[in-house]
């Protein structure tokens, strides 16, 4: 009985550990490809003018 009840909790709670991570992780990415993607069109509008 205590063991039903101490495995989900565990499991959910590192479960939400990774989605957190998995976060962390997609808006570090779009954030580089933001800057990638400014950096880049900096760079064509200098040398276009």
């Amino acid at each position: 009985m205590d063991n039903q009840f101490v495995q989900p909790t565990r499991t959910r709670s590192a479960k939400g550990r990774q989605d957190a991570l998995k976060l962390l992780l997609v808006a570090g990415l779009s954030v580089q490809a933001w800057g990638l993607v400014m950096g880049l069109g900096l760079i064509i509008l200098n040398l276009t003018h």
